[in-house]
């Protein structure tokens, strides 16, 4: 389904529309699918072709207007915008037939979140995709699900595609899967136990600490998880690019291999609206990341020391969020708390935690870790300033007195 009515930016929907016919004909699996097309297509449309085709894939090339809606034509070809209500309303009513949407439009992921209450798999695009990203993200997509991958595999498969074609654009499209909307959790598994203070006001407020095992327990995806981290990233830390963030591909790959990297602060509505990821590097990384020379989107699975025999780790904190609205002392302090008492089972196991570094972006990320004692190395190469703290030197430990005599009685590296 195609729309790009007069005054709009001209697409190259013809191309789009080709190349997926082309890779679906292609496979040796081409008998199971019937492509039907729509094209300048208007809002009444939508529902005709719904009903007369019954598809189970519905794929929308065009223009989106982030929270206002989809750009469709009226009956003269100019723009008339269909609401977020309006299309998740329409998908409740096919919800028992079609199993994904494709939102292949600029600002599209809040219509893919709507639509995701109903639908089992919707991809939509987090902030602006250039003609070129969005027709390698559709090749490389059906080429996947022309070979029977799911499309929750297929999507990967399409955000390599724009990687391998050597555009930007990666790391914008978004995957959401109604299994992780369902009922996600009541009471989330707790990290461990906070003060009994901090917890109890916190848990006053509806606010929870889980990990990424105890959602996954609860009926998230490690997919579902990452997904929501990287858009509460690119929602509150301002001036986040591609470089600075990482992809949501490779923070899938990482979370699946490393899941006690990340503690996650949940509201009651089952919202991730804080946490912190960090990663033990090896040495030649490290060091690059000391000399701010490091980019996130270079930490990838096979570049990250994974937590499985004992001995001395160093950390690259890679970052610490909190919604605006969330953010608080006590929330704040859950994940300190959460900090604390991960690095106090690390050292349980043998597995001693000494330097840790820091690329902060924002003056809240400067301020934070001069709030934690952390120490100025100088500017990052390209964004954010350095900061560094050797663990066994912070007070903060002096707080856990296990972890403390545990780091105290290890010898010096």
């Amino acid at each position: 389904m195609a729309a790009n009515p007069i005054g709009t930016n001209p697409l190259r929907l013809g191309e789009e529309v080709r190349e997926i016919q082309a890779g679906l004909r292609r496979s040796s699996g081409r008998s199971r699918f019937e492509i039907r097309q729509a094209w300048a297509a208007r809002p009444r449309d939508i529902r005709r072709a719904l009903l007369d085709y019954q598809p189970e894939f519905v794929h929308f090339c065009g223009h989106g207007k982030g929270a206002e809606g989809l750009i469709f034509e009226n009956e003269v070809g100019k723009p008339q915008l269909v609401s977020t209500q309006a299309l998740s309303g329409l998908f409740e009513l096919f919800s028992d037939q079609v199993k994904c949407v494709v939102l292949n439009a600029c600002y599209s992921e809040r219509q893919a979140q709507a639509i995701a209450q109903h639908v089992q798999t919707v991809i939509g695009m987090q902030r602006k995709i250039g003609d070129r990203s969005a027709i390698e993200f559709a090749i490389g997509f059906y080429d996947a699900i022309a070979a029977a991958r799911t499309p929750a595999e297929a999507f990967r498969f399409g955000c390599n595609a724009i990687q391998l074609a050597g555009v930007e654009g990666h790391s914008v499209p978004s995957l959401l899967l109604k299994s992780a909307k369902k009922e996600l959790l009541q009471t989330p598994r707790p990290i461990s136990t906070p003060s009994a203070t901090t917890f109890d006001v916190a848990r006053s407020e509806g606010l929870t600490l889980a990990d990424v095992r105890g959602l996954t327990a609860s009926g998230w995806t490690v997919e579902s998880i990452m997904q929501a981290t990287v858009q509460l990233d690119y929602d509150n830390v301002p001036g986040l690019d591609e470089r600075s963030e990482g992809s949501l591909a490779q923070w899938i790959e990482i979370g699946e291999c490393n899941p006690d990297t990340h503690a996650l602060v949940m509201n009651s509505n089952d919202e991730i609206v804080g946490y912190w990821h960090f990663e033990a590097l090896h040495e030649d990384l490290f060091t690059k990341a000391l000399r701010g020379e490091l980019e996130d989107d270079e930490i990838t699975v096979d570049k990250v020391r994974l937590f499985c025999a004992p001995g001395v780790y160093n950390l690259y904190f890679i970052i610490f969020c909190v919604m605006k609205a969330y953010r608080s002392f006590r929330v704040s302090r859950m994940l300190l708390e959460a900090l604390l008492s991960r690095l106090e089972e690390f050292a349980d196991a043998g597995v001693f935690i000494h330097k840790i570094c820091a690329n902060a972006y924002t003056r809240e990320g400067i301020a934070l870790c001069r709030s934690l004692g952390m120490q100025p190395l100088g500017p990052h190469r390209r964004m954010g300033d350095i900061y560094y703290l050797d663990i066994r030197d912070s007070p903060l430990i002096k707080l856990r007195p296990r972890l403390y005599k545990a780091l105290s009685q290890r010898q010096p590296q």
